[in-house]
């Protein structure tokens, strides 16, 4: 089962929590600029396996471009993918393109409901590693990050199961 999301990082980062010298406050230099990636991921609950890119932003034609992707990292396999309500995921554009791949299934959540995604904890911790309290020059470098953090917990399946909440360590 494969469970699938967009989410939005700015260049601005975020700020968090954080250690410094009693007394002196932390400044962490920011642009202003809303300047943003958008990230779309898959998450497979069985394996860790994650597969994550980054476009511009997210329309339907972008949506399509990754399930492209997807099934090409799947050859041959019908692939159960669920997805939210946006409406790239359910857009007239789209079902042209399901006729003609049918091992792909969309499943949809309900409503309002990304508690029941788990790529949504990928989320938490990709804007907790790559944003937080960081400074990005330019959209690149942030870029950048993103697909170094993509690799990285590719090859620590494990972990992503663990964080997740799929595997326990007395599993491994």
């Amino acid at each position: 089962m494969l469970y699938h999301d967009e989410t939005i990082v700015q260049i601005g980062g975020s700020k968090r929590r954080m250690w410094g010298p009693k007394g002196k406050i932390s400044i962490i230099p920011n642009t202003g600029s809303r300047t943003r990636v958008v990230v779309s991921g898959i998450v497979d609950v069985t394996t860790g396996r994650t597969i994550l890119s980054t476009s511009e932003e997210m329309k339907t034609k972008d949506f399509i471009n990754y399930l492209i992707i997807v099934l090409t990292e799947y050859p041959g396999k019908i692939i159960n993918l669920v997805v939210d309500n946006a409406s790239w995921h359910k857009s007239k554009e789209l079902q042209p393109f399901l006729e003609s791949n049918k091992r792909l299934n969309l499943i949809y959540l309900p409503p309002y409901s990304p508690d029941l995604n788990p790529i949504e904890k990928l989320w938490y911790w990709l804007k907790k590693s790559i944003t937080a309290n960081t400074y990005y020059k330019n959209i690149r470098e942030l870029s950048s990050n993103i697909l170094d953090f993509a690799y990285s917990i590719e090859l620590r399946r494990d972990l992503v199961l663990r964080r997740l909440g799929f595997l326990c360590f007395n599993d491994v």
